[in-house]
């Protein structure tokens, strides 16, 4: 009985410092909370953004890159991928060595100035280049509503896009959107864009598919 009795008494001694402790550091109490939530699978965790819904195209001639920035539907946060115009293509090319993710999602002030600096640039390098082949500023080429994918073609790999949609319906509450009509832009300098009704190659790829 007295071990008994020395055994109550000691796991009401534990259970008294374990509260102590937690109430003296709550933060942490918290996030270990947030950890065994999280392993045990009831926890819904977000993402860092929303998904993506519009996308714009830029020329960017003076840095030989097109840009495509992706961003949510509120425009709150912008992701980037750098598709390098000037990267020699081949057989054996892969499209990683073509294009690349910047590290991190811009808000909507560090984007534009991101464009206004790449605009700055272009236009130092076109004055100093008169007579020669020309920089120019940041120019956008396409306002799209998706991402297709890619195709790697014979002179160089192009970027397909959704450049028009049409609602088709709603499913618990979330519009529901139909391929209007597609552009095929080429990544390379001097390429020009194209799409279902403007273009020759995105006229071409249209009719195979």
């Amino acid at each position: 009985m007295d071990a008994y009795q020395q055994q109550q008494n000691a796991k009401e001694e534990a259970e008294q410092q374990q509260q102590q402790q937690q109430q003296r550091e709550p933060g942490v109490r918290q996030d270990e909370t947030r950890r065994n939530t999280t392993n045990s699978g009831n926890m819904t965790l977000f993402p860092v953004m929303s998904k993506l819904e519009f996308f714009d195209l830029y020329d960017c001639p003076a840095q030989g890159w097109l840009l495509l920035a992706g961003t949510d539907q509120q425009r709150q946060s912008y992701r980037v991928l750098r598709l390098d115009k000037r990267c020699p293509v081949s057989f054996r090319t892969s499209l990683g060595q073509v294009l690349m993710e910047e590290p991190h999602p811009y808000t909507p002030m560090e984007w534009s100035n991101r464009l206004m600096e790449l605009q700055q640039q272009g236009q130092q390098q076109q004055q100093g280049q008169q007579g020669q082949q020309q920089g120019g500023g940041v120019r956008r080429i396409a306002v799209a509503y998706g991402l297709l994918g890619f195709i790697k073609l014979v002179d160089c790999y192009y970027i397909l896009l959704i450049t028009q949609r049409r609602e088709v319906g709603i499913l618990a509450g979330n519009r529901i959107y139909g391929v209007k009509a597609m552009g095929m832009f080429p990544i390379k300098e001097g390429g020009r864009e194209g799409g279902r009704e403007g273009g020759k190659e995105g006229g071409t790829l249209a009719q195979i598919w």
